[in-house]
C-alpha cells in the first residue's frame, strides 16, 4: 500500500486526484479526513477493472479538517492537483507516484 497525506491550507480547499491503473488490475482508494480533534472519518472510491483511470474531487469537508490522506494499492500511480477554488480548475500538479 502508498499513502499520501495532505495538510489543509486557507488557500487551497479542492484536490483533483487521479488514480492511474497501468496494469488493469482495479482496486480501493481509502479516503481519511483527519479532524483537529483526533477524529478520523473515512470513505472509499473504487477503481473499476480494465479503466485506466479514474478521477474525483476532495474538498475539505469540515473547518476543523486538518489533513486528509488517501491511502491506495501499490499498483496505482496518484496524481494530485491543487484546485484554486476561485477558479475551479487544476494550477499544478504536486505529486505523482
Amino acid at each position: 500500500m502508498k499513502r499520501f497525506e495532505h495538510q489543509w491550507t486557507p488557500d487551497f480547499f479542492l484536490l483533483h486526484v487521479q488514480a492511474n491503473n497501468p496494469s488493469g488490475t482495479g482496486g480501493t482508494l481509502e479516503i481519511v479526513r483527519l479532524l483537529e480533534n483526533g477524529q478520523r472519518k473515512s470513505e472509499r472510491e473504487e477503481l473499476k477493472r480494465d479503466a485506466d483511470s479514474h478521477r474525483f474531487i476532495i474538498s475539505r469537508s469540515h473547518p476543523l479538517e486538518a489533513k486528509v490522506a488517501i491511502e491506495y494499492p501499490s499498483h496505482l500511480i496518484l496524481e494530485v492537483y491543487k484546485v484554486d477554488d476561485r477558479a475551479y480548475y487544476p494550477t499544478e500538479s504536486f505529486f505523482v507516484l
